[in-house]
């Protein structure tokens, strides 16, 4: 299944309340990797600069980049203790 990046009105509308998202991406290499961002479509291109045929998987919406932010580094903490 193939996530879809939002785009025209509603990349618009999430931009302009502040929603942020916090997503998962696939690497080429099977490996994934996670983040924040208030544009996915930016996001994945930067991503795709640096790892050629990624994709954002998944995302999950937060109210704001505070918020999201919180739980990215709940999640890289509890990463680092398995």
């Amino acid at each position: 299944m193939t996530f879809i990046v939002p785009r025209g009105a509603e990349r618009e509308y999430l931009t302009a309340y502040g929603v942020a998202a916090i997503y998962v991406a696939k690497l080429p290499t099977g490996e994934a990797m996670f983040g924040t961002s208030r544009d996915l479509l930016q996001s994945l291109q930067a991503i795709r600069r640096h790892h050629a045929g990624a994709a954002i998987v998944c995302a999950y919406w937060a109210k704001n980049a505070d918020e999201a932010q919180l739980v990215c580094s709940d999640v890289a903490r509890d990463r680092r203790e398995c």
